[in-house]
């Protein structure tokens, strides 16, 4: 994952329909997911089906904002 972030991807302050969502608890990442539109992501968690939801409803996450929680919205370097 920080490969990616390094190289390719850059952090953006609000979320745009193709960006990423990407998820971590205490500095490690958890989920990946896409925006698709204000506030929604689709992403999978394990094998479950995808599913569209809202970008703090997270499986087994508790995005509460607690100190250490974190949701990165990033794009594409090169699509900026």
């Amino acid at each position: 994952m920080e490969w990616l972030i390094k190289g390719h991807l850059v952090e953006i302050a609000a979320p745009k329909t193709g960006c990423l969502a990407m998820y971590s608890d205490q500095g490690v990442w958890q989920h990946v997911g896409l925006v698709v539109s204000p506030g929604r992501v689709i992403s999978q968690w394990g094998t479950f089906p995808v599913y569209e939801h809202d970008v703090c409803e997270v499986p087994n996450m508790a995005l509460d904002r607690q100190e250490g929680d974190c949701i990165s919205l990033m794009q594409v370097s090169t699509c900026l």
